[in-house]
């Protein structure tokens, strides 16, 4: 075969063409199914398996709403969890479960089947991850665990509508009140009151009735519990409820309600 002809053939050879994988696309109702599984201490950020929803929610105004009140709530529970003593021999059970898991063939999308197998996969982790110490800045667990005392009708140590009957309860306990209540508050009639410990910390609640009906819950405890470190003093938004923290001598102060941001606003 002449030199010509080797060329001639080796001109014939066309090296393979890699096909391209086509993007799936996501929808909104994928993301939410995918981001239902995003741990709120936000270890998952640059999880590759979170990113198109995490694209996606930033994007889109009403899913990046959603996502923030998602990963609110989820703290919250977060909280609730690490006070609940698993019974003997569920990581078996869960583990066995997740075995016995089995994913659709024809799912009416493939995000849908990913996000179930993970989600059930997150369950095995519950021992190491809700049950361990948190991850989260300790002032925002502290603010996760006070929501979940006034996320439900509180039950008052001491119900009364005068302001001065119920600091005076708390400062016998030996539990830290504010001395600076603003005048447009200290005005109003208050429904009760009570203490509690928070990593061994005592903390006292005072809630006072707004003229529109909703609560307005005061939460003091001393500023050892965050080793002093700098307090954040703007007011913040987190699963409907309406926060600001405060500093004053040496305490730490929350106020907390689910009144409109502006009525919060006018009062603080």
């Amino acid at each position: 075969m002449s030199a010509a002809d080797n060329r001639h053939e080796r001109s014939e050879v066309v090296p393979p063409r890699r096909v391209k994988q086509p993007r799936i696309l996501m929808t909104n109702q994928d993301a939410k199914l995918v981001l239902s599984a995003y741990r709120p201490n936000g270890t998952d950020a640059r999880d590759p398996f979170f990113e198109q929803a995490l694209q996606q929610a930033k994007r889109d105004p009403e899913l990046m709403e959603w996502f923030e009140k998602q990963r609110a709530f989820d703290r919250v529970i977060v909280a609730k969890l690490r006070n609940i003593e698993p019974p003997t021999g569920l990581n078996s059970q869960i583990l066995a479960g997740l075995r016995a898991v089995r994913v659709p063939r024809h799912s009416a999308s493939p995000w849908v089947a990913m996000a179930a197998v993970l989600l059930v996969a997150m369950m095995v982790l519950t021992f190491n991850r809700f049950l361990e110490p948190s991850e989260l800045d300790r002032l925002d667990q502290f603010c996760s665990d006070c929501l979940v005392q006034v996320n439900s009708p509180v039950q008052f140590d001491l119900e009364s509508s005068d302001l001065r009957e119920t600091q005076k309860y708390i400062r016998t306990r030996r539990a830290p009140t504010a001395t600076a209540i603003p005048d447009s508050v200290a005005t109003m009639p208050t429904a009760g009151c009570k203490i509690f410990r928070w990593e061994g910390q005592w903390v006292s609640l005072t809630c006072f009735k707004l003229p529109s009906g909703d609560s307005l819950q005061l939460l003091v405890i001393d500023g050892e519990a965050f080793e002093r470190r700098p307090i954040p003093t703007d007011f913040r938004e987190i699963g409907g409820w309406h926060l600001k923290f405060q500093e004053e001598n040496g305490k730490v102060i929350l106020w907390a309600s689910r009144a409109s941001m502006d009525e919060v606003k006018s009062y603080l």
